[in-house]
């Protein structure tokens, strides 16, 4: 694996950890081979997600110029 993809690799699995841990998503592991895993977004990861895309989305339409350029 190369170096780059390794260190995003890494960076993304300790973000899933810690939004595990803060209990926005679940993770699921299968006992396949390799080991199948996925993920979800719990019952508060889905309340806090909503207003966070409405407040995005507020700051994505401010950041386009008003004439659309």
């Amino acid at each position: 694996m190369h170096i780059r993809a390794h260190a995003q690799f890494r960076r993304l699995a300790q973000s899933l950890r810690a939004l595990v841990q803060d209990g926005l998503i679940w993770r699921q592991v299968e006992p396949t081979t390799p080991p199948q895993v996925t993920y979800g977004l719990t019952e508060f990861g889905r309340d806090v997600s909503e207003p966070l895309v409405e407040l995005f989305d507020r700051i994505t339409r401010r950041l386009v110029p008003p004439d659309g350029q």
